[in-house]
């Protein structure tokens, strides 16, 4: 006897997966970066100093006198010895006039004319103190520095990036199938019979 029977044969399907990894590629560039320094301004002002010293007092003690000098000199010493002269002959005058008082004018005249004036001592070539002006003028320097500030110029750059993205690849490797096989069995419209 044969027993009708329904063999089924599946096949799986297969899926077969391709994957790609994604990629990122970045580059990122130095900024450029320009820095000037100015000079910074400096300024010196400044005054020499002067030292005056005038001898014109110490050397007409010596006797070098300019022109100007010896003559101012010789016109006052003249003039000084005038009037001593003037005051010399009135005095003698006034002697002589009193020759009545029983005195002896002219011979006193006569011996004050003769004798010349008492000789001083001294050491010549030493000039008085504070013959010898001097003057320092100690002058100045002045200085002002300004400052100049920096010129910086910056500029980024943005970095690169390239970017590929990941796939993921799907392939249908082995199709799936379903086989059925009757054995046995005859159709008979909607009903099965076994056969024989």
């Amino acid at each position: 006897m044969q027993i009708p029977q329904i063999r089924i044969e599946s096949t799986p399907g297969k899926l077969g997966l391709t994957i790609l990894q994604p990629q990122v590629s970045m580059e990122q560039r130095s900024a450029d970066l320009h820095i000037e320094q100015p000079e910074a301004i400096l300024t010196i002002d400044k005054k020499a100093a002067t030292l005056t010293i005038d001898q014109t007092e110490a050397r007409a003690y010596e006797g070098m006198k300019t022109r100007e000098r010896f003559i101012d000199d010789y016109v006052r010493k003249g003039r000084q010895e005038w009037l001593k002269g003037i005051a010399r002959r009135v005095q003698e005058a006034d002697q002589l006039g009193a020759i009545q008082n029983k005195g002896k004018p002219i011979q006193a005249i006569a011996k004050r004319n003769s004798e010349g004036p008492q000789k001083e001592f001294g050491l010549g070539w030493i000039p008085p103190a504070n013959s010898v002006k001097i003057n320092y003028d100690p002058g100045y320097v002045k200085t002002n520095v300004e400052t100049r500030d920096p010129i910086i110029e910056v500029n980024q750059n943005k970095p690169i990036i390239d970017y590929t993205p990941g796939k993921v690849i799907t392939e249908l490797v082995q199709y799936p199938s379903l086989e059925i096989h009757f054995e046995n069995l005859k159709s008979n419209g909607v009903n099965y019979q076994q056969s024989n």
